[in-house]
């Protein structure tokens, strides 16, 4: 299980549902360096973050950011119309790694 370091560390996903007992899914652990390479302006989930104009420190920090800010964001720099949709892609991309290479 990886964990985030930096800005990233504030928003780390909770388990997801369905995922398997006392395995958690960091936001880190969806938007790698590969799928923001490939999906979205950025190299790394710190320049995402970094680059949003608001100051991510924290998990409070990135909640208090607006959603209609944040998604004119990520609809500005990502391949994705919507927060949502990217992290719908970005946990696809997950199970199909972890279904096809599990190491």
């Amino acid at each position: 299980m990886s964990k985030l370091n930096g800005a990233d560390r504030a928003v780390e996903a909770e388990p997801t549902e369905g995922s398997e007992e006392g395995m958690e899914v960091t936001l880190g652990d969806l938007l790698t360096d590969a799928f923001l390479a490939e999906h979205s302006d950025f190299a790394n989930i710190e320049q995402l973050f970094a680059n949003c104009g608001y100051t991510v420190n924290s998990e409070a920090d990135f909640q208090a950011i607006p959603a209609s800010d944040w998604n004119a964001f990520i609809r500005s720099r990502t391949r994705f119309d919507t927060w949502e949709q990217m992290l719908e892609a970005a946990y696809r991309a997950y199970v199909e790694g972890r279904l096809f290479d599990p190491d």
